[in-house]
């Protein structure tokens, strides 16, 4: 399907084929001097890049993946939840208040306190699961810890 659908594109708009000849051209290169890096310093590629990268991953997984649909039945109200962390809201695009994202994808992140203090009483009234523990208003700070886990 996407191979279709770059083939249509570069024929309808020859700069976006030459953008993907760039591109590719620039992916391959990078890859080239990657595996030169590993080659030549091993240990510098596996303490700063290859183990950072693993580590990065994982975190993305827990964070955007499994913490805010653990344990939940499907549904679009109920398939997400408010929950708590340390880490503070913006370093992790507010994955503390991620309902507003399963319920109107369209709202950028740094909107979604917004969003949420005007919606909060129809969360609360749909049963979205930490809507009533939720505070009535979003700080950017947000080692709020009154959130459900």
């Amino acid at each position: 399907k996407l191979a279709k659908m770059v083939e249509r594109l570069s024929e309808e708009n020859p700069s976006f084929q030459k953008a993907m000849e760039r591109g590719g051209l620039f992916s391959l290169l990078f890859l080239i001097a990657q595996m030169m890096v590993a080659v030549f310093f091993p240990l510098e590629t596996f303490l700063l890049w290859w183990l950072p990268r693993k580590l990065a991953t994982s975190y993305l997984g827990v964070i955007f993946s499994m913490e805010p649909h653990n344990k939940l039945p499907k549904g679009r109200y109920i398939d997400t939840r408010f929950w708590s962390n340390g880490i503070p809201r913006f370093l992790n695009h507010s994955m503390q208040i991620h309902v507003m994202h399963h319920m109107y994808p369209n709202i950028c992140h740094f909107d979604e306190p917004k969003a949420i203090e005007a919606l909060l009483p129809f969360m609360i009234e749909r049963g979205i699961p930490g809507a009533d523990k939720a505070p009535d208003r979003v700080k950017l700070n947000s080692l709020i810890t009154n959130f459900s886990s």
